[in-house]
């Protein structure tokens, strides 16, 4: 079967390595020649996938029978209404996926049908009174945490300043304003079935570098039953209201200092960084060959139980606030290095968080005693040091 992988950054690399192992002859396109699934590959296609009309040609130029989004929200976008595949029925209609993928679309969905999402504001009424509480500003459609701004009652001049760059970050020129919520930073992965939940994973989440963008996380062993039931509820409450196909459901929840539980972001793509491979490393379950096989045949056994269930596995994404030419990483202590995907060269140009990533690394701690002291020693930076070129 000839099936195009719709992305071809190194967080797909998972999908990819899944689907050639399951004996089909995949294509990959994207727009970037540099991309980890594009320098290499014989059939790696130079295009813009975002373009529908593009897309469409190449699907009929290549005799795809799927097509499969990859780790972007565009990824999936993009995917929905191609004619001519097999399973054009395996993704959601280009509805639905905006109103789960545009953040203000999904909150004024769940506003609507009693989701627990952040109170969203009328930006005509901030701007003519901003708000004496603390407030965040985002684009409507971007990701990895560009163009965010939190404000603690901001005076006028800030919010404007909070607006346009939202702006900015966002494909659409709009943006969305909401209560800022502080907690502890969840996600829930779950694959849906006849609009249930037949399996889910649950992942604790920082961001070291930047706040608003994760690059730190783990398989979550803290969270109450009460709060895992709140969010499947929700979830599955979500898939009935919209109809959604059988799949993936990514979820980003916040758990504020109340218990209260607040759905920030949903997406139905695999989620980037190699998130996929901190599931398997932890559990020994094949997220990758899961998430690929919903849109083709054979499907995964969703069921399987790992035999290697409940290892203490920490992702770290390293990057860094500065910018310079990379050279090399110095660490400070001797640590469980489970694997290492090496992203940055050396001499590469490195660009502050979250543009800018180096490696990503996968740690196995023996207890959480030792995931604690990690985790200490990442946010105090500590851990490691990037040594950078020193230029005359």
């Amino acid at each position: 079967m000839n099936i195009l992988l719709v992305d071809t950054n190194f967080s797909s690399m998972p999908i990819y390595e899944s689907l050639v192992a399951g004996g089909h002859n995949v294509f990959v396109i994207g727009g970037n020649r540099n991309d980890f699934l594009a320098v290499g590959l014989n059939n790696y296609i130079h295009a813009d996938y975002s373009n529908k009309e593009i897309l469409a040609a190449v699907v009929a130029q290549y005799s795809i029978d799927c097509i499969v989004p990859g780790c972007n929200d565009a990824s999936y976008a993009a995917c929905t209404g191609i004619p001519h595949v097999q399973n054009a029925a395996s993704i959601d209609s280009a509805d639905v996926a905006q109103k789960i993928l545009n953040k203000e679309l999904f909150r004024n969905f769940a506003q609507a049908n009693n989701l627990s999402v952040p109170r969203k504001h009328d930006i005509a009424q901030v701007r003519s009174s901003p708000p004496q509480r603390p407030i965040i500003v985002k684009p409507t459609d971007s990701f990895s945490g560009k163009g965010i701004t939190k404000l603690y009652s901001p005076a006028a001049e800030e919010l404007e300043s909070a607006i346009q760059l939202a702006i900015q970050n966002s494909k659409s020129q709009n943006c969305l304003v909401e209560d800022y919520i502080e907690g502890q930073l969840y996600s829930h992965s779950a694959f849906i079935g006849a609009e249930s939940i037949v399996r889910d994973f649950w992942v604790t989440e920082y961001g070291f570098a930047n706040q608003y963008a994760v690059d730190t996380s783990y398989v979550a062993h803290e969270l109450s039953d009460a709060i895992k039931n709140k969010i499947r509820h929700e979830i599955t409450q979500l898939a009935r209201i919209l109809n959604i196909k059988n799949g993936l459901v990514h979820t980003q929840f916040i758990v504020d200092h109340s218990h209260n539980i607040w759905l920030i972001e949903i997406t139905r793509r695999c989620p980037g960084d190699l998130y996929s491979k901190l599931i398997q490393h932890s559990s020994g379950f094949d997220y990758a060959a899961a998430y690929a096989s919903y849109f083709i045949h054979p499907q995964f056994d969703i069921s399987q139980t790992p035999a290697d269930d409940g290892k203490i596995v920490l992702r770290h994404t390293i990057t860094d606030n500065h910018t310079g030419i990379f050279k090399s990483i110095e660490f400070s202590k001797h640590i469980p290095i489970l694997e290492y995907i090496q992203i940055a060269s050396i001499g590469a140009a490195i660009k502050p968080s979250p543009a800018g990533r180096i490696g990503i690394l996968f740690l196995e701690c023996q207890d959480h005693g030792e995931l604690k002291e990690i985790l200490k020693m990442i946010s105090n930076k500590q851990l490691y040091k990037i040594n950078y070129m020193t230029a005359q």
